[in-house]
């Protein structure tokens, strides 16, 4: 559902499509990784949550996943990273795209920062980061998620899924739907409280 281009290209003419102007950068995330299509196949999987629902895209990079839901949903995102140039880059997408007003970036290592836990808990959680970083977050996930939250979990290798899957089940999430593109998977995960 979505295109993702940089300015050195041609601006898409699909009108089905939702476009997401990302240049090469400083940031990860340029919506080209198998790890990143994942997420933005997840997000266009899911039904449109209620208008009022809190997200959070941890480890937003680009925030190539906070573009494609604020638009996707019309709805207001809250974007992480711990790495300040990440943030710096992620708020030059938001204005960039024109989501200035649905879109707040905050530097943030996992869930310390006050303004995220101010913000949730969190409806809908996207987090494309490593599998290592994914395990220690296990627990600040569930703590930092709302009833009935839809997680989505990428930077897995295959290889390393069922370990994740596991370790989020011991927190009360449940799996929904795998994605896997390029030896990469991408988890859809609820939680039941």
């Amino acid at each position: 559902r979505f295109v993702v281009y940089g300015n050195h290209n041609d601006r898409p003419t699909n009108q089905h499509l939702i476009r997401l102007e990302i240049n090469a950068g400083e940031a990860f995330g340029t919506g080209h990784h198998a790890t990143t299509k994942g997420c933005l196949m997840a997000l266009s999987r899911l039904n449109k949550p209620k208008n009022n629902i809190r997200m959070l895209d941890l480890g937003c990079g680009a925030a190539v996943l906070a573009l494609a839901a604020a638009k996707l949903w019309k709805i207001k995102v809250l974007a992480g990273d711990i790495d300040p140039t990440a943030v710096r880059v992620a708020k030059e997408n938001v204005r960039k795209n024109k989501l200035h007003k649905s879109i707040s970036c905050v530097a943030s290592d996992g869930f310390d920062s006050a303004r995220l836990r101010k913000e949730g808990p969190f409806d809908v959680i996207v987090a494309n980061i490593l599998s290592e970083p994914l395990r220690r977050l296990a627990r600040p996930m569930r703590m930092n998620s709302g009833p009935n939250a839809t997680i989505i979990l990428s930077g897995i290798l295959s290889t390393q899924s069922p370990a994740i899957i596991s370790t989020y089940r011991l927190q009360g999430f449940h799996l929904q739907s795998r994605l896997q593109l390029d030896g990469w998977t991408t988890l859809i995960l609820t939680n039941s409280r």
